[in-house]
């Protein structure tokens, strides 16, 4: 799959396009400055906030999708990276809807192509762009990575799935299946039975009651 490429790309110029200081900046945010830390208390609570966030951007970084608890967490100790997560959650959610409308499995292919493309050629605008700002270009490839990972995901998760599946190859098979005639009686109610005809009852004799009677050949039915 094309996202696959895209996704080793854009992660490789995000990491060329790092800095040494974001580990130590992750550990102090939430606790003042770095001279906040200096108390075990302080500093336990920092390692823990930093390994959580960092299992949270890794489950990003990959395309996986956070649990209701990690995004809360994210809201309230990492507001940036929880407005990336939304907006990663609105990505998959729309690309998964023009999935779900493609007719056959090379329509399926195709928008997967083009979504390719499209962040190919976004991923090399991020890595020359914002002016020269080595900070600002991490941020910008970094989320490229994330979106690349996301779409990747949700399209995995999509393949393999029972409608995918059921899906035709291309347009001439499901234009063929569409001229393929139905199968007998699959939507067409069980015809009623014929009426007998009058004289199918010639020589039958009605005997009297109040809900009448045959006999024919020596046997009487109720009718």
């Amino acid at each position: 799959m094309l996202l696959n490429t895209i996704n080793g790309t854009v992660g490789l110029m995000f990491a060329s396009a790092q800095t040494p200081t974001k580990t130590s900046k992750a550990m102090t945010a939430g606790n003042g400055n770095a001279a906040g830390i200096k108390s075990p208390k302080n500093y336990g609570s920092g390692i823990r906030r930093y390994n959580t966030l960092s299992l949270i951007a890794g489950k990003l970084n990959t395309g996986k999708r956070l649990s209701a608890a990690e995004k809360r967490y994210l809201r309230d100790n990492d507001p940036d990276t929880y407005r990336k997560a939304e907006m990663l959650e609105r990505e998959r959610r729309l690309y998964r809807r023009r999935l779900e409308k493609a007719r056959t499995k090379d329509e399926v292919r195709k928008l997967n192509m083009s979504v390719s493309a499209h962040m190919v050629s976004e991923g090399g605008a991020a890595g020359s762009g914002n002016g020269g700002s080595q900070s600002a270009s991490t941020g910008t490839l970094e989320t490229a990575s994330m979106r690349a990972s996301a779409v990747r995901n949700e399209h995995g998760a999509f393949v393999n799935t029972r409608e995918y599946r059921k899906l035709p190859e291309n347009m001439h098979e499901l234009m063929r299946a569409k001229r393929r005639p139905a199968k007998a009686g699959s939507s067409i109610a069980s015809a009623a039975p014929p009426i007998r005809s009058s004289a199918a009852f010639s020589g039958v004799t009605v005997l009297p009651g109040a809900g009448g009677a045959f006999r024919k050949r020596g046997v009487s039915y109720l009718v």
